[in-house]
C-alpha cells in the first residue's frame, strides 16, 4: 500500500493522509514527483 499527503489548493499539508486508489477517488490534492530514468537506447528504466 502506498499512502499520499493530502493538501489544500494552497499545497499546505492538511495533516490528512490516504492510500493512493482513495485519493484518486476522492479526487483529493497531494504532491508527486515522477522521475524517468531513460539510457542511450531511449529504454526506460
Amino acid at each position: 500500500m502506498e499512502y499520499l499527503d493530502i493538501v489544500d489548493e494552497n499545497g499546505s499539508y492538511t495533516g490528512e493522509f490516504l492510500e493512493r486508489k482513495e485519493v484518486h477517488k476522492k479526487n483529493l490534492l497531494h504532491n508527486e514527483i515522477s522521475i524517468f530514468v531513460i539510457n542511450e537506447e531511449g529504454e526506460v528504466f
